[in-house]
């Protein structure tokens, strides 16, 4: 009898391991597929963008006014950017990312990039933006292209976060991008006044495909977790329901390479 029982318990238990593998397997295929379609979107938004560069150099050729003209030039800095950031997604997909820094970054500079993409869009929300950057910053080595990939989704996790029905009811809603140093990094702290994260996904909020919002894909947070963890750097999460969440970035002074 004793010994049937240690059977069952043993097939139970061969039953179980299988159900875990399946599940790790059905994961896996997801993300294989996602890489490849993400390659594929790639491609086709590089094409995009090296037209869009030729016709921007077109325009140049014709009269305009100075405004035109940096106005230009601002499109252009910033589709070389896009063109970067999808060659980066290129060649993650297929290897990881790859941080490859060739110069000192200076992080500032990064923030203040990211901010500005998006500054129209966080103040339509009636969104209040308040930036505090430490002059005495020093460079980095680091990928610029990448950092302001995880700073802007980073951004747009907050935006998304204040614009739920619970901050929609208060009065302020305030975004803070915040930057100091200490003596091993330098700190990047995104903060807004949300409702905070959901406790049932509060573990896994960097697994892919995990997301709380009905239109959302859950590959935001893993996306800046695969660029942090490329840069060899930290990514802290202070969040307190109906209260806010901060996500903090430390970057290495020195390469740990």
């Amino acid at each position: 009898m004793e010994q049937q029982r240690q059977h069952e318990a043993y097939i139970e238990d061969l039953q179980e391991q299988l159900r875990h593998m399946e599940e790790l397997l059905l994961h896996s295929q997801r993300l294989a597929l996602l890489g490849q379609l993400t390659a594929d979107i790639s491609h086709e938004l590089r094409n995009q963008l090296t037209s869009m560069l030729g016709h921007i150099e077109l325009a140049r050729q014709s009269e305009q006014t100075l405004q035109v003209t940096s106005d230009l030039q601002t499109v252009e800095t910033e589709t070389r950017r896009a063109s970067e950031m999808v060659s980066n997604i290129l060649s993650f997909s297929r290897t990881g990312v790859q941080p490859s820094p060739e110069s000192p970054v200076n992080i500032n500079q990064v923030v203040q990039r990211t901010l500005h993409l998006c500054m129209h869009r966080l103040r339509s929300r009636n969104i209040q933006v308040i930036v505090t950057l430490d002059p005495a910053l020093p460079e980095i080595p680091a990928n610029s292209v990448l950092l302001q990939q995880a700073l802007l989704n980073l951004i747009i996790n907050a935006e998304q976060a204040l614009t739920t029905d619970f901050c929609m009811q208060t009065q302020s809603r305030q975004l803070t991008v915040t930057t100091w140093c200490n003596p091993d990094a330098v700190c990047i702290c995104i903060e807004d006044n949300g409702p905070g994260i959901d406790p049932s996904i509060r573990d896994r909020i960097f697994e892919p495909f995990v997301t709380t919002r009905p239109d959302g894909t859950g590959l935001g947070l893993k996306i800046v977790d695969t660029i942090i963890t490329a840069h060899k750097a930290l990514l802290i999460v202070d969040s307190v329901v109906d209260q806010g969440t901060a996500m903090t970035i430390q970057l290495p002074r020195v390469s740990n390479t």
